[in-house]
């Protein structure tokens, strides 16, 4: 089966979701967002923040980060391309902290794995699960395929955000499998991260 061999675990290291020195790699703590100066920024400040990345993600549900212009996000708020450039360098920049933003709303899917996962309420379980997902992915669906797509091409910043959300998740479905392989239910021979993917 393909989740005992190491090279499952090796592709799922890959992609960025764990360090493959350390599985269980710690995520940083989110930053307080900062100007461009580095200055930290106020409660008027985070607000014109908070809104031009809005504007950038109604913009990003309708194109490519490289189709869209700091100008329109700009205009979109009312403001000037030179307030945009006050808090980010570039228009990807601002996906990041969209990126940044999605993360942080992650809903607690990891106290949900540890439910039961046989029978009927094993099926209720997978259910919540999956719709606590997707209710989670589908507001914030431009910003999530951003980072995934840019962890896929080797961004080191959109693999530490995806790292960092899924890693907690990652860890307690790997604690299941290790678990069941303790209780004998599942071959030894699968490598709980590898079967955790």
């Amino acid at each position: 089966p393909p989740c005992t061999s190491g090279k499952a675990f090796s592709q799922f290291a890959s992609l960025g979701l764990m360090d493959q020195g350390n599985a269980r790699a710690g995520s940083k703590k989110p930053e307080i967002p900062v100007a461009q100066t580095g200055r930290r920024l106020g409660p008027r400040a985070l607000q014109t923040r908070d809104r031009l990345l809005d504007a950038t993600a109604r913009l990003l549900e309708e194109r490519s980060v490289l189709d869209i212009s700091v100008a329109e996000i700009a205009r979109h708020v009312g403001t000037s391309p030179a307030t945009f450039y006050h808090y980010f360098a570039d228009v990807e920049e601002a996906a990041v902290a969209l990126a940044e933003r999605a993360s942080k709303e992650m809903p607690d899917l990891v106290s949900q794995v540890g439910g039961p996962w046989g029978g009927e309420e094993g099926m209720a379980t997978a259910r919540a699960l999956a719709g606590a997902f997707v209710d989670h992915w589908d507001p914030h669906r431009a910003a999530l395929m951003i980072r995934n797509l840019g962890s896929e091409r080797g961004d080191e910043r959109f693999q530490a955000l995806r790292r960092a959300a899924f890693a907690p998740l990652l860890e307690r479905f790997a604690d299941r499998v290790a678990e069941s392989q303790r209780a004998g239910r599942l071959s030894p021979e699968i490598h709980p991260y590898a079967a955790a993917a």
